[in-house]
């Protein structure tokens, strides 16, 4: 009988792209269910399309609750766990080829559109008391594409509807752009950040208000000099946590986590985390107001922990736990006992989980299920590489994590050549997962691979974070260059052959 390996098959171009993927997971508020968005690729199109499915926490066969020409995305559970808000593109008379709101039954069914926006809809987040829903809608005409008109950007503005009524209304002025909101407990108000322009410029030096729910000018609460994100309201609504940090791409960050009073009039926000050597990136709030519920870049992986407001002290409930490429969060239930996540390894694609916070005589913990096997057959198919995760010394004494991936068949008397993968951002990192869209298609064609969390990257803290501000192509492209020399003084890999 052949070995396991030997029935395998080497990682060819494009295969990673026949992977389904699971987006946007949102967990119903009693805990049963789980709805997210499967990413599939469809063979006349020349991207992933998205479709909504559910699947039950207790186990059971995921099944799919839209279907159609439709591009679906943002589904969100109504508070009494009996409807389901998305967004859907192409479905209906009058959407225009835009991406409105429609509601469903959680048992499934026809969706009904709520309403029309000439421009379209995204970020959907229903109030806590379910009497409406919030979602963000570019303002003013579409640019023209013929002739091409170059115009400023669009500013981005927060509605509300309320759900059997079809008329939408505008909560924030005109003039602003929203880029991340946040109900208030008693769904009178809404946390923004937000900034006076719409371009991606202004989002680097966005704050934070508050604007009431109804309609009505913002209040500005920060005068920050970095960007937040993961707004967070305490359960008796007198402060807001959030993540801030300097950041290269819109609404994703990880950085230190902050609590601002909204009760103390020009109050500053206190920082819970300075000097912590991960970067947390999404929180919330226990019932009781004292802890804070969080996720974090940590080295190569990620974290779930747990952060107390008064001293705070860290308990760290997982490790080593690669939520997300883009943002590691989880959605969960009001009272925190359990959450949806999305969760890859070495060995399988991102699939979703299921997480109960226990509360023991032995102290807290999680456990966590596997509630989806996506891509049975690259698991059982696929010939990968393993990677292994590195540590070396670079400029200035830091540490610099790493994974290394050799080539899946190696035969011959030298080392293989190199290519050293650098992801973008430059605030980002590599996490040990499945090998993204080149790593393991690089190793079956023979090349060793280098992907380092070079300075600038998340995982270390803010300090690390920041020290490629104004050094791009500096001491970040040394570390890159130690880490080859790392390599080469092993034997790893071939110094005479490599590529970046």
């Amino acid at each position: 009988m052949q070995s396991d390996q030997q029935t395998r098959v080497p990682v060819t171009p494009g295969a990673m792209e026949t992977l389904r993927l699971p987006a946007d997971v949102h967990l119903s508020p009693d805990g049963q269910h789980v709805v997210y968005v499967l990413m599939e690729p469809v063979s006349d199109q020349p991207k992933r399309q998205g479709r909504i499915w559910v699947v039950d926490t207790t186990g059971g066969e995921p099944r799919p609750l839209t279907k159609g020409p439709g591009e679906d995305s943002c589904p969100r559970w109504s508070p009494d766990n009996q409807q389901i808000a998305f967004i859907s593109k192409s479905k209906g008379e009058g959407s225009k080829d835009k991406a409105q709101l429609y509601l469903m039954s959680a048992n499934g069914g026809e969706a009904r559109q709520v309403c029309t926006m000439p421009n379209g809809v995204s970020d959907l987040e229903w109030s806590p008391d379910g009497k409406r829903i919030a979602f963000l809608s570019l303002e003013g005409e579409e640019p023209k594409s013929d002739p091409q008109v170059i115009t400023p950007n669009r500013h981005k503005r927060l509605w509300t509807i309320r759900p059997d009524y079809d008329i939408p209304e505008p909560a924030t002025p005109n003039d602003l752009t929203v880029w991340e909101y946040a109900w208030s407990p008693d769904s009178q108000h809404l946390a923004l950040y937000y900034s006076t322009g719409p371009d991606d410029t202004d989002w680097y030096r966005g704050q934070i208000g508050i604007a009431p729910a109804g309609g009505g000018a913002v209040h500005q609460l920060t005068h920050l000099k970095r960007q937040a994100s993961a707004l967070a309201w305490s359960p008796d609504s007198s402060r807001l946590a959030f993540i801030s940090g300097e950041w290269s791409d819109p609404c994703q960050g990880g950085g230190d986590v902050f609590v601002l009073s909204l009760t103390e009039n020009d109050a500053e926000p206190r920082n819970l985390t300075p000097g912590i050597l991960f970067s947390p990136a999404w929180c919330c709030w226990f019932p009781d107001g004292q802890r804070l519920l969080y996720t974090g870049w940590d080295g190569v992986t990620q974290q779930i922990g747990i952060l107390q407001e008064s001293d705070s002290t860290t308990t760290t409930l997982v490790k080593g736990f690669v939520m997300s490429n883009f943002w590691p969060r989880l959605s969960t239930t009001s009272d925190l006992r359990c959450f949806a996540t999305t969760h890859a390894t070495q060995q399988h694609p991102s699939d979703l989980w299921f997480g109960e916070i226990i509360n023991g005589n032995t102290g807290t913990g999680i456990n966590l299920k596997r509630l989806t096997r996506l891509n049975p057959i690259a698991e059982e198919t696929f010939g990968l590489a393993p990677s292994e995760r590195i540590s070396y010394q670079s400029v200035d004494g830091w540490r610099i994590d790493a994974l290394f991936t050799p080539p899946l068949e190696h035969k011959s008397d030298t080392p293989p050549p190199l290519v050293v993968n650098v992801h973008g951002g430059p605030s980002w990192a590599w996490l040990d997962d499945f090998g993204g869209l080149w790593t393991q298609t690089l190793a079956s064609a023979g090349y060793a691979v280098l992907r380092a969390n070079i300075r600038g990257s998340w995982g270390r803290g803010v300090a690390f974070t920041d020290a490629v501000i104004g050094d791009m192509g500096g001491k970040d492209f040394q570390d890159l260059l130690d880490g080859v020399d790392y390599l080469v003084e092993r034997g790893l890999v071939d110094g005479s052959r490599f590529a970046i």
